[in-house]
């Protein structure tokens, strides 16, 4: 049983068996989202340095990111124009949904006839205006029974997630929640579960309650997965954007039933756990095909001397953080 993790500068797989980390690509920074169908298997790259993004100037000009299709016959661009695209969902419409983060909207793309739209939520088009992050930030996308679910992280303010019918993409319901920094959506025997993510655990949307925290303290729970038994929640150490390329990753491995905590993974130096999907089985927090192993060679891309490239920006990271590390100490 295999597990994949996307962080911002690759793509892993993980043997929930064995316990062996493979990298499978890398270079085409910063990774998010993962997806497939019955061919071909999709990746999102935001194309730009993320802690790069301050200014409403920035992120107006962040919109190079792309979703890129992975397939034996071609590798491809098939969605441009995106800003820090997080989580990707093909939909039971054939159609292919990105959160089109920066830009506040959903960007839908329909593969076959290669025409993509801008789905606008409401009047805003930036995460930041005139300074202040008044965006949405909608990071993640979740199809059940006819719907279609948005989080809504909402920087500062509380989470919500946005209910829409599937056929229209109309507006339906939103649900305000006491969640912060808020990933992920799934609705299943527990309720409507989402990541509170800065709080380090799962909150039920319909009942307002915490069902599971994690038992450290100064982590992000970010990514969802899960089988008939058990549950896998992503793994972030808190910190800066700076930080998160380089920090330790992992998950925590939760019983389904009882929601208890059986084991936590921690990898090091992957960087945070932007994604998590389970391949080669049913995974029941996302709706897709279940492809064989042998698929994600599509997606291998390892460049030459890549590990001198990631010792050298190991290095390079390590430094910059002591040097900011000096620049507080000295105010």
């Amino acid at each position: 049983m295999i597990l994949l993790l996307s962080t911002p500068l690759a793509i892993y797989s993980y043997d929930l068996i064995s316990g062996e980390l493979k990298m499978l690509a890398t270079g085409k920074s910063e990774y998010f989202g993962i997806a497939w169908n019955e061919k071909e298997i999709f990746l999102s790259h935001s194309n730009i340095n993320n802690a790069s993004l301050v200014s409403e100037k920035d992120y107006r000009n962040s919109d190079k990111g792309y979703i890129k299709t992975y397939s034996d016959r071609e590798h491809s661009i098939v969605s441009y124009g995106l800003s820090m695209p997080h989580q990707i969902l093909i939909d039971s419409k054939d159609r292919l949904l990105a959160t089109n983060t920066g830009l506040n909207c959903i960007t839908v793309t329909d593969i076959a006839k290669k025409k993509q739209f801008a789905l606008k939520l409401n009047e805003i088009d930036c995460d930041v205006i005139n300074g202040e992050k008044v965006g949405n930030h909608f990071n993640s996308l979740y199809e059940h029974e006819n719907r279609l679910y948005i989080g809504a992280h909402n920087h500062a303010r509380k989470s919500a997630v946005w209910e829409l019918d599937i056929n229209s993409l109309n507006t339906i319901k939103i649900y305000n929640t006491e969640a912060n920094f808020m990933h992920n959506i799934w609705i299943c025997e527990h309720g409507m579960i989402i990541c509170d993510s800065r709080n380090g655990s799962l909150y039920e949307v319909f009942s307002g309650e915490t069902i599971w925290k994690a038992d450290e303290s100064s982590v992000l729970t970010r990514g969802i997965a899960a089988n008939k038994k058990y549950i896998f929640v992503g793994r972030t150490e808190f910190g800066n954007r700076l930080t998160r390329k380089w920090s330790d990753g992992g998950f925590w491995v939760l019983d389904r039933k009882t929601l208890k905590t059986i084991d936590m993974v921690k990898i090091s130096k992957t960087g945070c756990v932007n994604d998590l999907r389970l391949f080669g089985t049913e995974d029941h927090c996302h709706t897709a095909p279940v492809l064989s192993k042998d698929k994600l060679k599509y997606i291998l891309d390892i460049p030459i001397f890549n590990k001198l490239r990631r010792n050298y920006k190991y290095i390079n990271y390590k430094i910059k953080d002591a040097m900011q590390n000096v620049n507080k100490s000295l105010k």
